[in-house]
């Protein structure tokens, strides 16, 4: 299968725009997922899967890499630092105009992009996005994320729930050992491929990334603009996905005036990994 456009992948965000090439750009942020690390890279390598000749390029900033000490308050990691980021690299890559296609915290940087810059962008396809709600993580569910970086076990158990179609339903969970279920072929070694990454970035990114989307939960300032967002959006949401809330979904689409929500059965928080065909559509 052939893109009919070019795209590049941002931050987890794939910008789109007329060309003959076809190249992505994987950013520097590894996202989030509802509560729980896979890679953005994961966006870039799961299209190479499915489209030919497509490039990966994936660009880390020095202050994110895993060597890299954490800001202050992780304000390098603040979702309005990955939107300029973004923007900054659009630029750089000269696409005056494209749409996107976003998966989980793409979808808060996004919405950032698009208040920014509204006619920079049209369309948007959103898996499972984190909303412009945010996410609110205690201390305790952040204190995870340091011990996932400290074990890659664990790390693996929780990254595992966020592609759970991909495993036996008995071994996601607390205390439990994530088993592949049979006949996945490659995707089970896209997943390890991917969690073998996750440890090449920083804590600024590990724990920087749920402090900030606690805070835009907190600060609520994109809530409150949700209805200047105008693109169309089509939202998908997979419904064994444990890390979105389906009713922050819904109050995102009821202020958005071109904003669909569409529920895929089977389906948990990454499509693009768990199914990737049907994610190509």
């Amino acid at each position: 299968m052939k893109p009919p456009t070019m795209m590049r992948a941002l931050f987890g965000i794939i910008a789109t725009a007329s060309s003959a090439d076809t190249a992505f750009m994987t950013g520097l942020r590894q996202s989030i997922r509802g509560g729980m690390f896979q890679q953005t890279l994961s966006v870039g390598v799961v299209l190479t899967l499915i489209w030919v000749n497509a490039r990966v390029i994936r660009r880390l900033r020095d202050d994110q890499s895993q060597s890299s000490p954490a800001t202050v308050g992780y304000t390098n990691c603040s979702m309005q630092q990955h939107a300029l980021d973004m923007l900054a690299a659009l630029d750089a890559l000269q696409i005056p105009f494209c749409h996107l296609a976003t998966h989980s915290t793409g979808g808060i940087i996004a919405a950032r992009m698009l208040l920014m810059q509204p006619e920079r962008f049209g369309q948007v396809f959103a898996l499972d996005p984190v909303t412009p709600l945010g996410l609110a993580f205690s201390a305790e569910q952040i204190g995870l994320f340091r011990a996932m970086m400290a074990s890659r076990e664990v790390t693996r158990a929780m990254t595992a729930t966020a592609a759970s179609s991909l495993f036996l339903p008995d071994s996601i969970g607390p205390g439990a050992m994530p088993v592949f279920r049979e006949g996945l072929g490659a995707i089970q070694a896209l997943f390890e491929r991917i969690l073998d990454q996750t440890f090449g970035v920083s804590e600024g990114v590990w724990i920087g990334t749920p402090v900030n989307l606690t805070r835009e939960r907190e600060n609520r300032e994109l809530e409150r603009r949700m209805s200047e967002i105008r693109h169309p959006h089509l939202v998908v949401w997979g419904e064994r996905d444990g890390w979105i809330a389906p009713d922050d979904l819904r109050t995102m689409e009821a202020p958005m005036p071109n904003c669909r929500l569409v529920i895929v059965p089977g389906v948990g928080h990454s499509m693009n990994l768990e199914k990737p065909p049907l994610y190509a559509g």
